[in-house]
């Protein structure tokens, strides 16, 4: 069995691997076809088109008797490789052991059951598809090398009916959204096309076949998460599906109204045209019978007429026809409503009451059969006519009600947007109130530093001047001590006749000496005393500062902290307080029982401040005046050495001069005798001893 070291793996799409891996690639491109070559046997492992990204696929066939993988757990967890069992068909195939099985024949493996899944295991042949060991350093690494985003979730409730989303390709194809429908609850969501959909309910789309995805969009709560688009695609131009919607509602509600209303006036002109042709009917009866009745009066009279006597015509009772007798009384039947509809009577109808009668009330009972025909059907029309106006007013209500939940949901986002921007706003400020309170601290720190900067300036400079003007006294007690040898040079040199009670201009130099040097020291003392004043009193004013600096700065701190307390006060209230304690000790402040004196703590930590910086500046102060001590010691040694130097310059010129003058003396004395006296011993060797 070759080592799985060795084995050649091929992946069908190359495209989307990251950079180091391409490169590694290639880099082994040579490796890859000699593989391909020499190794016999030789395992190849492939992945289709179909397979997402990092998932391979591996076909265990019927021959295959026992798999040779254990597991670190079962489903729903991930299912990752715990051991592989030598001799064993996983080890043929090269599996290491870190490997996470992903789906069996198709089926994801994270919606199986512990059964399921064993029981999946024993199907051949078995397509099993799993990540191989370190997909996930791989994928992190890749993560990292691209330049993508991190996925977006959003959860559709059990209110939401239909998501509003069409797809480019269903998986194992990448699902990329490609249309998204006006008014849905995708639109809401803010989808505009060109998302990835990488899992639905935990689920990643890459292990899902499309059946398995429809049935999961077709579950509530649906949590979908995806990529937005990396780059907006340009959208077609459309009407306005909210405007357009709003005319074709408005259309269709036109529309029904118009109907109803032509229905309504037909209904109302049939009616009409009913109503007076029963009118009609019922008038033409009423001639018919009236006629009838009278025709019979006339018959009845014309049979009665020959019996009864003779009466005397006269020319104009002869020229008219006279009307008939009336009958004899007959018994009338009870009176009925006189009849819509009657048939014609015969003419010649024998005079039967009867069945005049009979006849009457069948045809009032089919004129009243007729009328509750037409009420029944006049309160049948009614009927529906209100059923159909509750309905469109069931309908109007309901798409009122739609509206307004419409116009809620979205009031809803647009305050949720609102807040939203809101709180971006205020970080926004905050984190400007940050950089102010920040840069203003660094202002102030630059402004101390700055008069830190300009006092050590200026303490260089008067040390500078100091040391000038040390230097130049050391100068000019040099140059005080040239012109002093000069003149006992002189005196020297020239001849001189000294009184026996003469002044010792030596001692007499000394004491002047004495006294200069007195006179250098207490000027050096003077200075030194204003500088240790000037020092003091610059070390109270710095103390003084930074005591305020301090008291600014928690003010301002406070002034973060309560921000409806205006910074001036804040700021103002410290100083007031401290101007407050320089001028008069401020009277303790009656607290309420169990609330700390916030003022009392506030003012003690500045008192062991200021004692805390007072004692740093007295130390500083005493260091400063030891290296000044220091300094004037080192002068004054200086100066007592020149002086000695002097001193010792003038007493080897004064020996020298003696010496001469002795040597002329002899010479003089021997000149002139033995019995003669030089003016050195005159002087008795005053010159030659000090």
């Amino acid at each position: 069995m070759p080592d799985a070291g060795k084995r050649a793996e091929l992946r069908r799409d190359p495209g989307r691997l990251s950079k180091a891996s391409r490169a590694e690639r290639r880099s082994s491109a040579d490796d890859f076809k000699k593989a391909l070559k020499e190794e016999r046997p030789l395992a190849l492992r492939f992945r289709p088109r179909e397979l997402p990204d990092g998932v391979e696929e591996l076909v265990a066939e019927k021959e295959v008797g026992k798999i040779g993988l254990s597991f670190l757990k079962m489903p729903p967890e991930p299912v990752i490789v715990n051991k592989v069992i030598p001799g064993c068909w996983a080890e043929e195939v090269g599996f290491q052991g870190g490997e996470e099985i992903v789906a069996l024949d198709g089926a994801p493996v994270a919606s199986m059951t512990p059964e399921t899944f064993k029981a999946a295991l024993q199907q051949r042949p078995l397509r099993l598809r799993f990540r191989p060991a370190g997909h996930k350093e791989q994928e992190e690494q890749e993560e990292e090398e691209e330049d993508d985003e991190e996925p977006v979730e959003v959860t559709a409730d059990a209110k939401v009916k239909k998501i509003g989303l069409s797809f480019r390709e269903l998986p194992p194809q990448p699902v990329v959204v490609s249309k998204v429908v006006p008014e849905t609850w995708a639109s809401q969501m803010g989808f505009r096309g060109g998302e990835e959909i990488v899992a639905l309910n935990g689920q990643p789309c890459e292990a899902m076949n499309s059946a398995t995805f429809k049935e999961l969009l077709g579950i509530r709560p649906l949590t979908l998460r995806y990529f937005p688009p990396l780059e907006a695609e340009p959208a077609e131009p459309e009407e306005p599906a909210e405007l357009h919607e709003r005319e074709a509602a408005a259309t269709k509600i036109q529309a029904l109204h118009r109907g109803k209303t032509a229905r309504a006036a037909v209904a109302a002109q049939k009616e009409e045209r009913i109503n007076a042709a029963t009118k009609i009917q019922a008038v033409q009866r009423g001639n018919r019978e009236r006629k009838a009745v009278a025709e019979d009066k006339s018959r009845r009279a014309a049979s009665i007429a020959p019996e009864s006597p003779a009466t005397p015509q006269t020319p104009a009772t002869a020229a008219r026809p006279r009307p008939p007798a009336a009958p004899p009384a007959i018994p009338r039947p009870p009176a009925t409503p006189s009849p819509k509809k009657k048939k014609r009577q015969d003419p010649v109808r024998p005079n039967v009451p009867d069945l005049d009668v009979q006849k009457r009330e069948e045809a009032a009972k089919r004129i009243q059969a007729v009328q509750r025909g037409k009420a029944a059907r006049t309160a049948t029309a009614v009927e529906r006519q209100q059923r159909e106006d509750a309905a469109t007013k069931i309908q109007a209500v309901q798409r009122g009600k739609a509206a307004r939940r419409a116009t809620a949901d979205e009031k809803q986002h647009r305050e949720e947007a609102a807040k939203k921007i809101q709180a971006v706003q205020r970080g926004k400020a905050a984190r400007a109130a940050t950089a102010d309170e920040k840069q203003q601290r660094e202002d102030a720190a630059t402004k101390i530093q700055a008069v830190q900067r300009g006092k050590a300036a200026r303490r260089a400079t008067a040390d500078e001047k100091r040391q000038r003007e040390d230097a130049a006294t050391k100068i000019q007690a040099v140059q005080r001590g040239k012109a002093a040898r000069l003149a006992a040079e002189k005196d020297l040199t020239a001849p001189r006749k000294q009184s026996p009670v003469k002044q010792d201009v030596s001692d007499l130099d000394a004491q002047e000496r004495e006294e200069a040097a007195k006179k250098i020291q207490a000027v050096h003392r003077g200075k030194a005393a204003r500088r240790a004043t000037a020092d003091e009193k610059q070390q109270r004013e710095d103390a003084a500062k930074k005591i305020q600096a301090v008291q600014r700065g928690k003010a301002a701190q406070s002034a973060a902290a309560k921000p409806r307390i205006k910074p001036e006060k804040a700021l103002k209230a410290p100083m007031k307080e401290e101007r407050g304690k320089k001028t008069a000790p401020a009277e303790p402040r009656k607290q309420a029982p169990g609330k700390q004196d916030v003022t009392d703590l506030d003012a003690q930590e500045r008192e062991e401040a200021a004692k805390k910086i007072q004692a740093v500046q007295r130390g500083k102060a005493a260091r400063t005046a030891m290296a000044e001590e220091k300094q004037q010691r080192e002068a004054a040694a200086t100066k007592i050495q020149a002086v000695q130097r002097g001193k010792a310059a003038r007493m080897a010129g004064t020996d020298k001069k003696t010496e001469s003058k002795e040597t002329s003396g002899s010479r003089r004395s021997r000149e002139k005798g033995p019995g003669s006296v030089g003016p050195s011993e005159a002087d008795g060797g005053r010159h030659g001893t000090i």
